[in-house]
């Protein structure tokens, strides 16, 4: 019988059949070609399905979709693009496939209709980080948690009695802003700057700035707080390439994960600082609330919620943080 022959240190080892040889790849070929043909199968029928679950939209370009044709003006891309596709279409942006709707009655649909189908939120990289890992109302995935936050925040932040409650505190900051610009009167004035400060002022005061405790750490670090504040809002509405390519998150190409982490830690080193001195003198706040007719700040809100019986509203320190960071 033919054999082929290798000679080297071990000749032996070397001395193959030919007909085994061509038996085995023969056998391998098959085996290759069999698994190639099964993924192949796989793979178009997935794509199928897919296909047709999904409503019509822009093909794009392979690994990018269609972010090279977006630009910068969505409010005038969208549109356009519900034009050629209908209300409701798809858009791959990236690794993610994102579904528009522009159609009113759809958007009814989604929100009112079939809100706890769409009540999860894909929180961005900028988001979940600035949230305690989306501890907030707004990405918490639907369930209890997220129903408590809801109604801690739409009873117990936002409701009648709590701006109420909190009116006196908007009506001290409004007054200062028109003092100001009283005894700047034949100066020119920046409104815009005039609102953003009115609304930072308003904000602080109705979160953790109602009582003399709060106030003071804030006054402390009001002028770091308003830049660190606007590089926050900033950075939540900058477009992160690692959102579109979750594999390319952990190489943080932007450098906005580490810019969220050190205002994360800035925030955090605050927040304790105010808590700390909030509840170190808890008792005198009580009492001086209850000479003020009841005004209350979210902080002391949200305090007198924490560890407390009732599992229905009661409420994590992480979570009370995530609420008054975002």
């Amino acid at each position: 019988m033919s054999k082929i022959r290798a000679y080297g240190i071990w000749p032996w080892l070397w001395e193959i059949d030919i007909i085994t040889l061509c038996n085995a790849n023969f056998a391998f070929l098959v085996t290759l070609s069999a698994i190639s043909l099964w993924f192949m199968w796989t793979i178009k029928k997935s794509t199928k399905a897919r296909k047709s679950s999904l409503p019509p939209g822009p093909r794009g370009l392979p690994l990018v979709g269609y972010l090279p044709f977006l630009g910068t003006n969505l409010v005038e891309v969208l549109p356009e693009l519900a034009k050629l596709y209908g209300p409701i279409y798809k858009l791959w942006l990236g690794q993610k496939l994102c579904v528009v709707i522009s159609s009113p009655s759809l958007v009814k649909e989604v929100v009112r209709e079939k809100d706890t189908i769409f009540g999860n939120h894909d929180a961005t990289i900028a988001a979940k980080m600035s949230s305690y890992g989306g501890n907030d109302i707004a990405f918490t995935p639907y369930g209890h948690e997220w129903r408590k936050l809801r109604k801690v925040f739409a009873h117990d932040m936002v409701g009648n009695a709590s701006l109420e409650r909190t009116r006196n505190l908007r009506r001290k900051e409004v007054t200062k802003i028109i003092r100001d610009v009283y005894k700047n009167a034949g100066k020119a004035t920046d409104f815009g700057e005039l609102a953003f400060t009115i609304s930072i002022n308003t904000m602080i005061s109705m979160l953790w700035g109602g009582k003399v405790e709060g106030a003071e750490v804030v006054a402390n670090k009001e002028a770091e707080f308003r830049e660190i504040f606007a590089n926050l809002t900033r950075l939540l509405g900058s477009p992160n390439v690692s959102d579109v390519f979750p594999s390319l998150a952990r190489f943080d190409i932007q450098g906005i994960g580490r810019q969220i982490k050190e205002i994360a830690a800035w925030f955090e080193e605050f927040l304790n600082a105010l808590i700390d001195a909030r509840t170190n003198s808890f008792d005198a706040v009580k009492e001086e609330e209850d000479g003020n007719g009841g005004e209350k700040d979210f902080l002391q809100i949200l305090l007198e919620l924490i560890g407390k019986e009732d599992n229905a509203s009661s409420i994590t320190m992480d979570q009370l943080k995530a609420i008054l960071m975002v």
